[in-house]
């Protein structure tokens, strides 16, 4: 009877989800490694590296589509740091999975066996 369920596609995946994402996460999803989905996303034009932090083009910025998150973190000399990392929203998500469905890359859950 499974067979005759509606197939929820991965764009319903996404929109159903309220939680922002690592690259890594996202990445998993097409099944590339983080180091190649940030290589598309720069080559594209969409981020770029700034201080070791991947950030938006300034006319992708107040889209939406990214969140900063900072972590904070104690040193092995004992100072305490913090790093800010990005991380992707659901429309954020969305905009990376229609790019790369224009490049011809498919959500893993979207392959046809």
């Amino acid at each position: 009877m499974a067979e005759y369920e509606p197939k929820v596609d991965y764009v319903d995946k996404i929109l159903s989800s309220t939680n922002s994402m690592t690259v890594t996460q996202i990445a998993a999803d097409y099944g590339l490694s983080a180091k190649a989905l940030n290589k598309i996303l720069h080559d594209a034009h969409i981020q770029r590296s700034v201080n070791g932090q991947w950030i938006l083009y300034s006319d992708l910025m107040r889209k939406g589509y990214t969140k900063t998150k900072t972590h904070t973190y104690m040193t092995t000399d004992g100072r305490l740091e913090c790093k800010a990392s990005t991380r992707w929203t659901q429309k954020g998500r969305l905009m990376i999975h229609e790019l790369l469905k224009k490049l011809g890359i498919n959500a893993v859950c979207e392959e046809v066996a």
